[in-house]
């Protein structure tokens, strides 16, 4: 999905995008029918998620979400209820969407490196784990991006608010709308709360990639002084060793046995 939608997506980046009700109904919908399993509460999710902004949705984006709606095998909304209340449709009209989905829909397939091309291998591993319903595995990811180990790794999965997935996101350089794609999948809650996702994205905005790498490394990175388990690099005026091996000259000072006991 990430980066297969420049149409819906990078509406996101524009100052208006990101308020848009209409995108965010429908990055939910072309979140959801990546799913190839949906769980019961992602379905429930997106049933309240459409029912609360249905009557605040543009009719083209009504349409559209109606179109996709009605293609899926097990829709969790009423596609005939929402689709009485549209207007007449015109001939002419298309649903852009559909090819979205269908495009959505082959980058879960093992297309190797050509997923994603324009996203960060980082940000494009993370997205195809949460696509799959792989929460712990898109949250290792996210920490293997910084490198930190598994004991100092930021709590991911008690992160309620989304603060901690931004910063991470953010600092991965991340867009606005893979950001808040991604939130999406990770943070199904967030799906039905329309303000939650506003805020999210306008705080998203806010944000400094090189301010949240160091913040993230600062508090879960090496401490300083910590050497174990890491290689020193050679001093520059070490003298350099013809060969290696057990040491051929006594040493300068003297050396005391161990007392037996």
């Amino acid at each position: 999905m990430i980066d297969a939608a420049p149409a819906l997506f990078r509406t996101l980046e524009k100052p208006q995008g990101a308020q848009s009700i209409d995108t965010v109904a429908l990055a939910a919908i072309s979140a959801f029918s990546a799913i190839e399993r949906p769980s019961r509460r992602q379905a429930e999710d997106l049933t309240r998620l459409v029912l609360s902004s249905w009557p605040r949705l543009s009719d083209p984006a009504r349409r559209e979400v109606a179109s996709v709606l009605s293609g899926l095998d097990n829709s969790p909304v009423s596609v005939e209820a929402l689709a009485a209340e549209l207007p007449a449709r015109p001939e002419a009209a298309s649903a852009p969407l559909l090819g979205l989905v269908r495009r959505t829909q082959l980058r879960l397939a093992d297309t190797g490196a050509e997923a994603c091309p324009t996203a960060s291998p980082a940000v494009q591993a993370v997205a195809e784990a949460a696509l799959k319903g792989q929460l712990d595995k898109a949250f290792d990811r996210l920490a293997d991006a910084y490198g930190l180990q598994r004991g100092r790794r930021p709590d991911f999965t008690g992160d309620t608010g989304g603060h901690m997935i931004a910063m991470a996101l953010k600092g991965l350089k991340a867009s606005p709308g893979d950001a808040l794609a991604i939130l999406m999948m990770l943070r199904p809650e967030f799906s039905s709360d329309i303000q939650a996702l506003d805020g999210f994205a306008a705080d998203y905005r806010k944000l400094d990639p090189d301010e949240c790498r160091r913040r993230l490394r600062a508090e879960y990175g090496h401490p300083r002084g910590e050497t174990f388990g890491r290689l020193r690099e050679p001093s520059a005026d070490a003298p350099a060793r013809s060969h290696f091996g057990k040491r051929r000259q006594r040493p300068d000072c003297p050396v005391t046995q161990p007392r037996q006991a």
